[in-house]
């Protein structure tokens, strides 16, 4: 266990060194890369087609899973409200292999707002499809001084002679918001979140014990910078909790990667 800690401080240091910052931010959605293997508590609430959204692993931007759906329907999740302001990012990962035989592909963001008022976004229509997971990017549509309280995206109808499917997967809303070290998602940051952290230490989407809800610092992977995330907000959400000291401190130095491999430090931007 000493070994373990000595080994640990040493990493800390030289993240600290690197000036590798944490990237502060928390997914407001939940579910956001379906996972869980079913659409809740996503829905589908307007349009129509011949396949509804769905939950497949036939295709997946990262993990296992993606939804789906053929034809022009809108795909929607609800939440609490949140100041537009206090969004970072709002976006999602799409496909639509149609295009390849029926030319123009399309899809949307739809926004609704605490007021009641709602807007359709980011409108894109593409000629030749999107063979391959493509990012859409829905920030910039944002509605300042507004609090968001749902998101969705449409799929599409080209008329053929290709099925009209998309899909779906990886949506993101982030925010400083709640504990950013969250990895179970019960609202706090602990010891169930780094032990669920280091079961999915040094793994990427399609490893076996992949968690993409550890890979806190989004960048497809988890490692250090990860952890680095989660033990800096030790604590968040809970009063008093004991650190992984049992001291109710902070740790005195971060856990060692389990057996079983290492893992290189390394800056720079990571393509998936």
């Amino acid at each position: 266990m000493m070994r373990y800690r000595r080994t640990a401080l040493v990493v800390g240091a030289a993240l600290l060194l690197l000036g590798l910052t944490p990237v502060l931010g928390q997914n407001s959605l939940v579910n956001p890369g379906f996972e869980t293997g079913v659409m809740a508590p996503w829905y589908q609430d307007a349009g129509s087609g011949p396949e509804p959204w769905n939950v497949t692993n036939a295709e997946a931007h990262t993990g296992s899973y993606s939804a789906t759906d053929v034809g022009s329907q809108r795909i929607r999740q609800d939440f609490a409200p949140i100041p537009t302001a206090d969004i970072s990012e709002v976006s999602f990962w799409v496909m639509q292999p149609g295009g390849n035989d029926a030319g123009t592909t399309g899809f949307a963001g739809w926004f609704k707002y605490q007021d009641g008022s709602f807007e359709q976004v980011g409108t894109t229509f593409t000629p030749g499809g999107l063979p391959e997971w493509t990012f859409a990017d829905m920030t910039g549509h944002l509605d300042p001084a507004k609090n968001l309280v749902a998101f969705g995206v449409w799929g599409y109808s080209g008329g053929g002679p290709a099925e009209d499917r998309t899909y779906l997967d990886d949506v993101r809303i982030m925010g400083e918001q709640g504990c950013p070290g969250d990895v179970d998602g019960d609202g706090d940051t602990d010891h169930s979140d780094l032990g669920e952290l280091l079961a999915a230490w040094c793994t990427h989407p399609g490893d076996p014990d992949w968690n993409p809800d550890a890979d806190l610092d989004g960048d497809g992977h988890v490692g250090h910078g990860d952890l680095g995330i989660l033990l800096a907000d030790w604590g968040c959400g809970t009063a008093g909790a004991p650190g992984p000291d049992g001291d109710g401190k902070e740790p005195s130095a971060l856990p060692e990667p389990p057996v079983g491999g290492t893992e290189p430090v390394s800056v720079g931007e990571v393509t998936r």
